[in-house]
């Protein structure tokens, strides 16, 4: 990070992410894991790293209510949502 003049770096996880997991239990539960993870490793560095929130966005109440656990429990600066999403099952009007 010195060598290229960065002070802070935000991280999050990439994509597919956690869009790619069709089935909406296991995509919750990743969601939590992979955030929780981010957690620990900022925690490390919290003056030089900061995270961005992963969402489960196939099921929209748990998608609304991570980024709130992660900015108020993991002192996240934000989410992240991945443009692509995959469903184990056609929601109509969406596929």
């Amino acid at each position: 990070m010195e060598r290229g003049g960065l002070d802070i770096c935000v991280l999050s996880l990439t994509a597919p992410g956690i869009q790619n997991v069709p089935v909406v239990a296991q995509a919750i539960a990743q969601a939590r894991r992979t955030n929780d993870y981010l957690a620990e490793n900022i925690a490390k560095n919290p003056k030089r790293l900061k995270g961005f929130a992963t969402l489960p966005l196939l099921e929209p109440e748990a998608a609304a209510w991570e980024p709130t656990r992660c900015v108020r429990e993991l002192d996240f600066c934000g989410a992240l949502a991945n443009g692509f999403m995959r469903s184990a099952t056609r929601i109509s009007g969406l596929l």
